[in-house]
């Protein structure tokens, strides 16, 4: 190893630590190459050297650094300082002898590049706290002061810059490990760190505790060294706690120098080292248990109690009442300090009884007990959610109204407190979040009830603990409902819906279970409007917009033929706004869903995110919104995403134009005779003569059905580019795929049915056969002749009755008086679609004023007959097909 090596791997802090040195905060210390009563010696971390101000000392002028450190410390040569500092960066060269060389012990060296190495990290990870903003937080939040006390923190990956003597010293003592792709492995990556010592003082141990999860973590092999230290020889009362945190926060807060303090390795942590550095203590009087409040730490405290009785040591051993479900360092983050001097105060003798079990013995029986500070952690009654109760022995706190629970930067609250001593009562409402509001709360609550300000502070923090508790859990919940499950069948259940897809009257089964769950006459619209649903699965669905006028049937299909969907695939809502558009409660809460809309006109607002969603399949917009920490102002990306097929029904036309080119448009039955048929319905069921049990038993089967299809496979048709759509279609290159994709969920249905073949690729496909394609024309027709027609459907129906009523006359001529009470219509509706028809060229004026009404004339007749004989292009040229392929599967041989 040559001199630039040495220097890149140890660390001056490291070379200090060995001789027992310790610089103090500002990184200075008395110079050891002088007498020296200030602190003379400057220590660089950032440069691994040391400088001595003082004119007195040997080294003034000089800039020490590691090596020459060692020499002048060492009285020795250069040759031997270089050596020693090898031994010191972990490496194994064997020292010169030379008179002034100290002897070393066995033990000292096995563990010399352990203590080097750890030292160099524990000095990294002290200067990488000072940068790290995240681990100040952390610290901050846990209450530990990391500029008065030696704590430090690691990055994610803070071995890059680690030659390769020190990476593979690191592995050795476990903090690396390699994994199996030979790559190295930070294990106090993310961690506060803190040092262990020896007897000695120097660093042989460290512990991390994860600031990004629960987790903590010690190095690999047996327990090494005490934290904070040894205790001093001169100790009368040593105070044990559970955990190095809880030691660290204790330091910091216990100023009285009669305490010592010790920490265990968790409550089995109690090691042959603590007991041995407990028996050297000669002057101890009284070991103080300080561990966690719960079952555990008690059983924890005893056990150890017991193993210390065995050794017949002149010693008292005490427990601290810590309140259930809290520790140490929880204590100080809801508490004032004095918490844990007084809690000190209530410590009770654990003492042997003549049964061999141990009873608490109050240590101070006149001090006042903190139940009443510290309820039970289920003291929250939310057995009624307007009225929330929480009790203590002397206060009753009721929450009025219930809780917020979606904005969690806030704690706003109407309360009222009763001192259930005096009976004194206060009202008031208080955000627990804002500092000046529970300031002001808490100065008027203790003047009302007579109670001191410490007491009531410290149970208003515990119960805005429980009520943080209640309100994430509660969040927590809400999102888990909110999240449909996925759906289990059991083996029969999808034999059954096996057996139902291969059935070859698939199609006729789905109709007739239509009818059974209330769909009358309408079972061609509603087959189309089940096949537009099931292409919730494909890359880019279609949707659906049914028109009818008011009461006329169009809700009823929708919600018939969504009642036949699994509950898990469907939303259903009467109005839309636009930000639950863009704000849904998890990322896939719109993918492979249907959303139904009762009725556009509630949804006026978000038929442009609605248009952009049926198209593209994705929305997106910024907003700005204020952080509720800052309050500060900042930009918000807001995002949905899709697959999703969206249904709505309306009675307008022409405002939803652009959504009704995105959709299929389906018109549902007015005529007389299907009105007739529903009245029939009707006046059965309320008579108790349908059958409403085998409609639930229905909707369950085909539930199943669509559960047992494979969403992933590939649908192919080969007969598409044979395919044909009528001259006059509208939006014509969109059109075209919606009828492509309907004859895909066509296809996608019948999959049971299709033989599944492979690519080249292994992709796996099924192919479409002309009978799906006959389907898909007789379903479609009606909604492609509506899009050819120029007439929007109620001024087509309108134009088409009015045709057929002037041919009974006999006469050219009509009336507008004679017509409305013909069709029973409004004088304003009337005259709009007058106006419509005579602006279009359809009629013609031909007579009469104002004041005696107007005569008009037909001018057009066969226009809708044109437009239906367009559509027998379809017909040809699947007649054309049949013929070539009898058997309706595509023969590539033929082609």
């Amino acid at each position: 190893m040559e001199i630039p090596e040495i220097k890149e791997s140890l660390a001056i802090g490291t070379v200090l630590e060995y001789y027992g040195l310790k610089p103090d905060k500002s990184h200075r210390l008395n110079c050891p190459f002088h007498e020296d009563k200030t602190p003379s010696m400057q220590v660089y971390h950032k440069t691994d050297t040391a400088y001595c101000f003082s004119a007195n000392c040997t080294t003034h002028g000089r800039s020490l650094d590691v090596i020459e450190f060692i020499m002048y410390k060492e009285q020795c040569s250069k040759g031997e300082a270089i050596n020693k500092a090898k031994s010191l960066a972990g490496q194994s060269s064997r020292p010169q002898s030379s008179k002034a060389v100290k002897p070393e012990t066995e033990t000292v060296k096995s563990n010399l590049a352990r203590i080097a190495v750890l030292g160099k990290v524990m000095s990294e990870a002290r200067h990488n706290l000072q940068r790290s903003s995240k681990g100040q937080a952390y610290c901050k939040e846990r209450n530990l002061d990391y500029e008065k006390y030696e704590i430090g923190s690691l990055e994610e990956r803070y071995h890059r810059n680690w030659n390769a003597a020190l990476k593979a010293s690191a592995l050795e003592i476990g903090l690396l490990t390699e994994q199996e792709n030979k790559s190295l492995s930070p294990v106090l990556r993310n961690c506060l760190v803190f040092p262990i010592r020896n007897k000695s003082g120097q660093i042989v141990n460290l512990y991390g505790r994860s600031i990004t999860r629960k987790n903590h973590y010690y190095l690999k092999g047996r327990h090494q060294g005490l934290y904070p230290c040894y205790p001093k020889a001169e100790t009368q009362r040593l105070i044990v706690t559970e955990s190095i945190i809880d030691a660290a926060t204790l330091a910091q807060y216990i100023t009285d120098e009669s305490y010592g303090i010790l920490a265990c390795y968790g409550t089995n942590g109690f090691t042959a080292e603590h007991e041995e550095a407990i028996k050297a203590l000669k002057g101890l009087e009284e070991i103080i248990f300080f561990f966690d409040g719960d079952e555990a730490g008690r059983a924890g405290a005893e056990r150890i109690s017991e193993i210390l009785n065995t050794y017949n040591l002149k010693l008292t051993t005490t427990t601290v009442p810590t309140p259930e479900g809290e520790d140490i360092n929880s204590l100080i983050q809801s508490h004032d300090t004095e918490i844990l001097n007084h809690l000190l105060e209530q410590r009770a003798e654990i003492a042997r009884e003549t049964e061999s079990c141990l009873s608490l013995n109050p240590v101070n029986p006149d001090s006042d007990n903190l139940t009443s500070i510290h309820p039970s952690p289920d003291s929250l009654d939310i057995s009624n959610p307007d009225k929330i109760t929480y009790e203590t022995e002397a206060v009753k706190i009721t929450i009025w109204g219930g809780i917020e629970k979606h904005n969690l930067h806030r704690l706003k609250l109407s309360l009222s407190l009763e001192n259930k001593g005096s009976g004194q009562s206060f009202r008031d409402d208080v955000n627990l979040y804002s500092n000046r509001s529970f300031k002001q709360f808490l100065q008027n609550a203790c003047e009302e009830l007579g109670v001191l300000e410490t007491f009531l502070k410290n149970i208003l923090q515990d119960f805005t603990k429980e009520v943080e508790s209640y309100r994430l859990d509660q969040k927590e919940k809400a999102a888990i409902q909110n999240r449909p499950e996925k759906v289990e069948l059991s083996g029969n259940e999808q034999k059954e819906a096996i057996e139902h897809l291969k059935d070859k009257a698939l199609v006729k089964h789905l109709r007739t279970s239509m009818q059974q769950c209330g769909l009358i006459g309408e079972t061609d619209n509603g087959l189309l409007l089940f096949l537009i649903f099931l292409t919730r699965y494909f890359d880019n669905p279609l949707h659906a917009l049914v028109h009818g006028s008011s009461g006329s049937g169009k809700t009823n299909l929708l919600k018939t033929i969504l009642k036949l969907v699994p509950e898990e695939c469907k939303y259903e809502t009467t109005a839309l706004t636009e930000n639950v558009l863009f704000r849904p409660p998890y990322r896939s809460f719109w993918k492979n869903k249907i959303l139904l809309l009762e009725d556009l006109d509630g949804s006026y607002k978000a038929l442009l995110p609605l248009r952009e969603f049926m198209t593209a399949q994705k929305i997106s917009k910024f907003v700005t919104e204020s952080d509720p920490r800052t309050g500060a102002f900042k930009q918000v990306h807001l995002q949905a995403e899709g697959p999703i097929c969206i249904a709505g029904a309306t009675t307008k036309d022409k405002i939803y134009e652009d959504n009704s080119n995105r959709s299929f448009l389906i018109h549902v039955n007015e005529s007389k005779a299907h009105q007739d048929a529903v009245l029939d319905y009707q006046n059965r069921q309320a008579a108790g003569l349908t059958d409403t049990t085998s409609a639930i038993r229905t909707a369950h089967k085909v539930h199943n059905i669509q559960r047992m299809l494979n969403n992933n496979i590939k649908v192919i048709n080969p007969f598409q580019p044979s395919l044909k759509l009528p001259e006059y279609v509208f939006k014509k290159l969109r059109t075209n795929t919606h009828y492509i994709t309907l004859i895909q969920s066509i296809t996608f249905l019948h999959q049971y049915q299709r033989e599944i073949k492979q690519s080249r690729t292994g992709e796996k496909y099924i192919e479409t056969t002309l009978e799906d394609v006959e389907l898909a024309n007789l379903l479609s027709k009606e909604s492609l002749l509506r899009k050819s027609d120029e007439l929007s459907g109620a001024v087509r129906e309108f134009f088409e009755s009015l045709k057929s009523t002037v041919r009974q006359t006999n006469r050219e001529t009509f009336t507008g008086k004679e017509i409305r009470e013909k069709f029973r219509m409004h004088p304003m509706q009337f005259n709009r679609r007058i106006t419509e028809l005579q602006a279009r060229g359809y009629l013609k004026q031909a007579g009469g004023n104002q004041k005696t009404g107007y005569e008009y004339r037909i001018t057009t007749w066969d226009d809708y007959k044109v437009l239906q004989s367009a559509l027998s292009i379809m017909d040809d040229t699947l007649s054309v097909l049949w013929q070539k392929y009898p058997d309706g599967k595509y023969n590539r041989s033929i082609t």
